[in-house]
């Protein structure tokens, strides 16, 4: 059994977002920016907690090499006279049930509060009908925003790491309170980036940049735009939490040939494509080619040769993406897990059944929480972690290690 958990819903009904850069409304240059005022502490919040019946959260990607989706917060809300109904004239919420308000999911256990989700409306739907007589509230994390928002022409920047590019992009946009970003410092050095033009959206910007950096941008728990290099989050660390016997209820391992990729092309603008090739890899498994990458990003053409190497050296071999990490609320240990785990934390998973045992690094979140039982159910995606780099005098001729990037 678990200790008492107390749920925290809230909206902020009232926080009306001004001055906010708009798709083909706002002007190039102009005054307005994704946001004046996000962060938590700006807001004015209304705590909706009793008329939850349910909330469903997904956030992350599918695999480890593939782009962070959107987060997403569904909330069902008891609604038998309408309260939350956009065409009732007579809610006290009349004018209020619109798009891009803030929403956040907290739950506090033993005395500690833990965000779930943090992110802005997107979607309100009311169904009167006797059997339902509820409100879907649907939400969405800051990659909204940053989809949106077209930052103005930026000066070039010379010599720059992903991380600081990210960073004049956040800001560029209005996304400017350092406690709603956690950024690592690194990344690859641009030699020279002047890919703000004015017509491309943030999210394009930093999705252009990770393409050939490899390392990942998500909005975290908090709502804080987050980024992580690739030698964290794809190399081995330490496991931070195990999760054994007792807290796993389902776990499903796979190999799978979608996941290989055994040939790969690689372009610096302006330079001479260049391809790596696992010949080992296509004689077992046949050819399976990555999509071509071209980026003005790269210092040269042997850094795109060494991408290429990299990619292949990686994806040679099966290293399909372990689903169905389930954890389900059934003691205070299980429960801290489901509400203290993020994207990024490596961890240890253990199931006896079938055998089970890897470490793994976390790539995607989904809760689902019931109201009237108080039962949450978490499911995680996790992937091991690619093999150490080569190092000369440790690492073994034809070993699992492969050239670092």
């Amino acid at each position: 059994m678990t200790s008492p958990v107390t749920d925290i819903v809230e909206i902020a009904w009232s926080t009306a977002l001004t001055g906010v850069f708009t798709l083909d409304s706002s002007l190039l240059g102009g005054p307005d920016v994704l946001s004046a005022p996000i962060g938590s502490g700006s807001y004015t919040w209304t705590d909706v907690t009793r008329e939850v019946k349910s909330v469903a959260i997904t956030r992350g990607r599918p695999s480890d090499l593939q782009t962070m989706q959107q987060g997403t917060c569904t909330l069902r809300l008891k609604d038998s006279a309408g309260k939350y109904n956009t065409l009732n004239p007579t809610s006290p919420l009349a004018g209020q049930l619109v798009p891009m308000r803030p929403l956040r999911v907290r739950r506090t256990l033993l005395a500690t509060s833990h965000y779930l989700f943090f992110g802005f409306i997107n979607q309100i739907e009311h169904d009167p009908v006797a059997t339902a007589q509820e409100s879907v509230i649907q939400a969405v994390d800051g990659l909204e925003w940053l989809n949106r928002a077209r930052p103005p022409a930026m000066a070039t920047q010379i010599n720059q790491t992903t991380a600081q590019l990210i960073t004049a992009i956040l800001v560029a946009v209005g996304w400017s309170d350092p406690a709603m970003r956690n950024i690592q410092a690194g990344g690859d050095v641009v030699p020279v980036w002047q890919d703000a033009d004015g017509v491309k959206t943030a999210l394009t910007l930093i999705q252009n940049l990770l393409q050939t950096d490899l390392g990942v941008f998500f909005f975290d728990a908090q709502g804080r735009a987050t980024y992580f290099t690739r030698e964290y989050m794809l190399t081995g660390r330490a496991a931070v939490a195990t999760f054994d016997g007792t807290m796993v209820t389902a776990i499903k391992g796979s190999a799978d040939a979608l996941s290989i990729v055994n040939g790969q092309t690689v372009t610096r603008t302006g330079g001479v494509a260049q391809t790596a090739i696992d010949g080992a890899s296509r004689d077992a498994y046949g050819n399976r080619d990555g999509t071509p990458i071209v980026s003005p990003n790269l210092r040269s053409d042997a850094q795109a040769l060494g991408l290429a190497q990299w990619l292949v050296g990686v994806q040679s071999q099966p290293r399909a993406p372990i689903r169905g990490i389930g954890l389900a609320s059934r003691s205070d240990a299980e429960l801290t897990q489901q509400l203290t785990r993020e994207i990024g934390d490596v961890v240890t998973i253990t199931e006896p059944r079938g055998g089970s045992n890897v470490v793994a690094t976390i790539q995607s979140v989904a809760h689902q929480y019931d109201a009237p039982s108080q039962v949450q159910r978490t499911t995680y995606i996790a992937q091991k972690a690619v093999a150490t780099g080569f190092v000369l005098d440790a690492s073994t001729l034809n070993g699992p290690d492969v050239l670092t990037y």
